[in-house]
């Protein structure tokens, strides 16, 4: 399945051109696809139309998505279930517009909300919060808060074994400069060749 393990980030951007949005990050299609366990960095977009980008925790940068958001809309997600931490945001036009943090240190029932965030976040918290008043375990429901105002925006489940069959993703790396940009292009342009 496609587990995210305890610490990844994810980009997400609104009718952008894949190419444009890689090309802005500096990454570049490997030629292969990541099925089941995802890569360090890897490349997707939705059916509704928002390019996704994955990487390590400290990816989804402001800076990023403050670069992104120029033409429409973006959004950020930062998940640590090492330390129980979950960041949403929105951007738009270069600024920040919204965002919803859940830490655990502050309690299980700590989430935080800045700005206009998309209104589906009311039924979203409302369910966490019945589901974790019904849990007599004591579970954490609304570290799921910002997954899944994400995941409602773009149309996409990050967590889920087996994600929409349309959202491929595709392995990104970081383009090199010089000689071993040249050879990695040479190595893509094969790829290519081999997959079409």
């Amino acid at each position: 399945g496609m587990q995210m393990g305890l610490r990844a980030s994810l980009l997400g951007v609104k009718n952008a051109e894949k190419q444009v949005v890689l090309e802005k990050l500096g990454l570049v299609e490997t030629g292969k696809y990541a099925f089941d366990s995802l890569p360090e960095l890897a490349c997707a977009v939705t059916p509704a139309g928002w390019v996704l980008v994955m990487g390590p925790e400290d990816f989804a940068t402001p800076e990023r998505l403050a670069l992104l958001s120029g033409p429409g809309e973006a959004v950020g997600l930062t998940s640590s279930e090492t330390v129980m931490v979950n960041e949403a945001h929105g951007y738009l036009g270069g600024r920040k517009t919204w965002s919803v943090t859940h830490d655990a240190e502050r309690g299980r029932c700590d989430l935080q909300v800045e700005g206009d965030p998309p209104a589906q976040l009311t039924t979203i918290r409302d369910k966490l919060t019945r589901q974790q008043a019904e849990d007599e375990e004591g579970g954490d429901y609304l570290f799921d808060a910002a997954i899944e105002l994400v995941d409602s925006v773009c149309g996409f489940r990050w967590d889920e074994a087996n994600p929409a069959a349309e959202t491929v993703f595709k392995v990104v790396e970081v383009i090199q400069p010089g000689a071993a940009g040249e050879r990695q292009k040479h190595r893509r342009a094969l790829g290519d060749a081999l997959t079409q």
